[in-house]
């Protein structure tokens, strides 16, 4: 069920991207039909599939491409058509790796353990940071993407996804090691903070507030779940390797 309840939440997303980064192309609306579908079918491929997922992102890239160029041009300015391709090559990469990741998680055995912890280190970074440049931040961190933050947010956030991690870790996942906790809450603290900033860029190229209005005085997916998204891949890949690592350390 949970599973099945991400799937939707990133197929609203992709919706989402489609309406703030390919909409504004004014392009017929064949294009961003065609955008969604295939970045949806990849993304679901990619979380079904178990050691082909390369091939399959790399297929999709291919139908992509070789699609939007078969779509009726007619009236439709080449420059047009490259920055569709491009913007939704980003896209497909994104939701059929990142987002795909986040679902994949779920769809393991004791996935919802790990996905829970990818939700705390994202979650409590996100609070820290919030804190931390409201009481120390006087350097800006990006402005021009993200005027309201701060390096010092920057880094009380990396500081509490790692004790949120080794906290909730304690409960939910015992076995792993304070270090192995420590090095991974830090990369996905990281990853998260790009991800929230990478939607930051998009939107304000775009010229709106929010990524969408389905959460009423917050926005839309994109912008409650950028930074879950950019961390997944690094849950995930702690979730397939953390035996191996702990046994080899």
């Amino acid at each position: 069920g949970l599973t099945v309840l991400a799937g939707m939440i990133v197929l609203v997303g992709i919706y989402e991207y489609s309406q703030i980064a390919l909409a504004p192309l004014k392009l017929p609306r064949g294009y961003n039909v065609w955008f969604v579908l295939l970045c949806a079918s990849a993304t679901a491929s990619v979380v079904v599939a178990k050691h082909s997922s390369f091939l399959i992102l790399g297929f999709a890239a291919s139908l992509y491409l070789s699609g939007a160029m078969w779509i009726d041009r007619k009236g439709v300015e080449n420059i047009s058509v490259w920055r569709f391709l491009t913007i939704g090559l980003f896209g497909l990469v994104y939701f059929g790796t990142f987002a795909a990741a986040a679902v994949k998680i779920l769809a393991t055995p004791q996935g919802e353990r790990w996905f829970a912890l990818l939700l705390g280190i994202v979650f409590a970074g996100d609070i820290a940071a919030y804190f931390g440049g409201k009481a120390f931040g006087k350097t800006k961190l990006m402005p021009e993407v993200s005027p309201g933050k701060t390096l010092a947010g920057s880094v009380s956030g990396v500081a509490g996804s790692i004790v949120a991690s080794v906290l909730l870790a304690q409960m939910v996942l015992p076995h792993l090691a304070i270090w192995f906790l420590v090095v991974m809450a830090a990369v996905a603290a990281f990853f998260g903070q790009s991800g929230d900033l990478l939607i930051s860029l998009i939107k304000r190229i775009a010229n709106v507030k929010d990524s969408g209005k389905i959460m009423p005085g917050h926005g839309g997916v994109l912008d409650r779940l950028d930074g879950v998204i950019l961390a997944a891949p690094t849950i995930y890949a702690a979730m397939v390797y953390s035996d191996l690592l702990l046994n080899m350390i």
